[in-house]
C-alpha cells in the first residue's frame, strides 16, 4: 500500500507541475514565463537545442500507468532513464528566438523542479517494487534471490 501512495504522489506532483511556471526566458523584448502545460505541448522543440528533457514525459506516463503489470526491473530501468532525460534540461542554457535568431537565456523555475520531483518519486516507487520482488522471489516461486529458490 505504501508503494501505491508514492505512485499517487508522483502523479499528483506531475499534475501540479503542469500548472506551475517551468521555464523563464529573458529576451530583448522582456521576460517570458512558460507554464508546464505549454512546455508539455511544445517542449519537444528543445530538440533543436539538444535538450531532450521533454521525452521524459511519455516515458513517465508509460511507467506510471504500466507499473503494476510490467516487470519490476524493466520499470526501474525505464524510470531511471526518464529521470536522466529530465535532467538534460540543465543543458539548455539559451534558446534561439525564432523571430530574431538571438540566443536568449533560459532559467528553470518552480514547475521544473516539481516535475523532477515527480520523476524521482517514480524512480523511488520502481526501486521499492524491484527490491520487494527481489527479496520475495519472483511470482511466488518460494522466495530467494533473483528468482533462485531457497533450499
Amino acid at each position: 500500500m505504501k508503494n501505491n501512495k508514492i505512485l499517487i504522489c508522483a502523479f499528483v506532483l506531475y499534475l501540479v507541475s503542469l500548472c506551475l511556471p517551468g521555464v523563464t526566458i529573458t529576451g530583448i523584448n522582456g521576460e517570458y514565463t512558460y507554464h508546464g502545460y505549454l512546455i508539455l505541448l511544445f517542449g519537444w522543440l528543445g530538440m533543436t537545442e539538444w535538450a531532450f528533457a521533454w521525452f521524459a514525459n511519455p516515458i513517465f506516463l508509460f511507467v506510471l500507468f504500466r507499473s503494476r503489470v510490467e516487470k519490476a526491473g524493466i520499470m526501474l530501468f525505464t524510470s531511471i532513464f526518464s529521470l536522466c532525460l529530465g535532467l538534460t534540461a540543465f543543458m539548455l542554457r539559451t534558446f534561439s528566438n525564432l523571430e530574431t535568431g538571438i540566443k536568449e537565456p533560459v532559467q528553470m523555475t518552480t514547475g521544473y523542479y516539481v516535475w523532477l520531483g515527480a520523476l524521482a518519486l517514480l524512480v523511488l516507487h520502481s526501486f521499492l517494487r524491484f527490491m520487494s520482488k527481489e527479496n520475495s522471489g519472483s511470482e511466488g516461486d518460494g522466495g530467494g534471490y533473483a528468482g533462485i529458490k531457497k533450499t
